[in-house]
């Protein structure tokens, strides 16, 4: 058994805010992003929605948090700064399910199996956002 004080536990108020903004009332803004090939020229194969949200009142961006920075085509993720959400969207037609027992969760359907829509690693450091 230790000696060693326990360390008090402070539990921060729900969402204070330094500046005693409350961000009752916001602004998203929404692109949607058609991600080409060279081959054939300008051919889509995969969209994005670059999502970015900020207080109207006091201006300060909201922040995707749990996601990780950097570019895919198949899971969401954030730019460097985390004021961003890149999140992968197909039209519905072009979409079937993963599984008959996981109707919930859908896959693109393989309109071209030559594209490859693999994205390397990309370290954060190296994007300007």
């Amino acid at each position: 058994m230790s000696d060693a004080p326990t360390p008090e536990v402070v539990e921060p108020e729900p969402w204070a805010d330094p500046q005693g903004c409350p961000h009752l009332n916001t602004h998203s803004e929404i692109d949607v992003i058609r991600i080409t090939d060279d081959n054939p020229v300008d051919t889509v194969v995969a969209f994005q929605a670059d999502i970015r949200i900020r207080c109207e009142d006091c201006g300060d961006p909201f922040v995707f948090v749990g996601l990780p920075a950097g570019l895919s085509y198949y899971t969401p993720s954030t730019s460097p700064n985390g004021e961003e959400m890149r999140a992968p969207i197909a039209p519905r037609s072009h979409l079937r399910r993963a599984s008959d027992t996981q109707p919930a969760i859908w896959r693109v359907a393989d309109a071209n199996p030559a594209i490859d829509l693999t994205v390397p690693h990309v370290d954060p450091k190296e994007i300007e956002g």
